[in-house]
């Protein structure tokens, strides 16, 4: 990618990423009429984060954010506090898909990893694996025999996340990186999309997006009763989210370009094949 190596050192090297892939959009397809970014999960923080703290300058012409916790210290307290009722499901679904799939017989024994900490490990694979640059850039900032330790994404944050980013601590980090303070100065089209009935957000989080749309005229809410995280299913293995989403999108996609050129004439393509010729930057959590 263009633009020079970025350090961990630079507190803001997370925006300055997002804004270098952007522009790597841009330059790629020059004549697109349109940039729009999707974050699912933890990636729908980082690009609100990334949408509030740009304001008026921010890369992207719209965003969509969906099952956003807004607020991670208060996110990762909430799951702590669920993690026995997350382990008991993830160990039913363990088991039902053992029996199901015929793998070996299911024992009262059977015990999975726990969810919380399958995705720690995940995490810590991720940096091991995908950031040997950033390790690199602080040998000595992370500290392995803490690295063997961590059991919790708490622990993981205070042993490498917020020393990568030189933060006092866990808190610091998370205090910066949480998007709750900077939603009042986005100034892009933004869809909030959360459900109340999200295992992994806390109710009371998931409602912020509605009080941020009261103040922003440039958010915009859905708070459904029901859709899991990341779900939102209708039917069989779909999900109408995807479908609202793009809609959106189109609906956007017209009213700026409608904007910005109030007197150019549609030609005879519609809404839906100009916006497939846009690029979408998509975060993943």
């Amino acid at each position: 990618m263009d633009g020079g190596a970025l350090s961990s050192r630079d507190a803001s090297v997370a925006q300055i990423a997002r804004a270098q892939v952007v522009a790597q959009v841009r330059r790629r397809r020059p004549h697109t009429s349109g940039v729009y970014a999707v974050g699912f999960s933890a990636g729908s923080n980082c690009l609100v984060r990334y949408a509030g703290e740009t304001g008026r300058a921010c890369s992207v012409d719209a965003a969509v954010s969906v099952a956003n916790g807004f607020d991670l210290q208060h996110g990762v307290q909430f799951i702590e506090r669920r993690a026995p009722l997350l382990d008991r499901c993830g160990r039913r679904g363990a088991e039902q898909m053992v029996r199901l799939r015929g793998l070996a017989p299911v024992r009262t024994s059977f015990n999975p990893a726990h969810p919380l900490r399958m995705i720690t490990i995940k995490l810590l694979n991720i940096f091991k694996n995908s950031a040997p640059d950033i390790a690199a850039a602080s040998p000595a900032a992370v500290e392995l025999k803490d690295v063997k330790k961590v059991r919790t994404l708490r622990q993981l944050d205070h042993a490498v996340t917020a020393k990568l980013y030189q933060l006092p601590d866990v808190e610091a980090y998370y205090r910066d990186s949480s998007c709750i303070s900077v939603i009042p100065n986005v100034a892009v089209p933004l869809l909030c999309l959360n459900a109340i009935d999200d295992p992994l957000i806390d109710r009371n989080l998931s409602r912020m997006a509605v009080d941020f749309a009261a103040v922003n005229e440039h958010v915009l809410s859905v708070l459904t009763s029901h859709g899991g995280h990341l779900g939102w299913v209708s039917g069989w293995r779909r999900q109408w989210m995807c479908g609202a989403i793009a809609e959106w999108l189109v609906a956007v996609h017209d009213a700026l370009r409608a904007r910005d050129e109030p007197f150019v004439s549609r030609d005879k393509r519609s809404a839906s094949e100009e916006l497939h010729e846009g690029d979408a930057a998509t975060c993943a959590a």
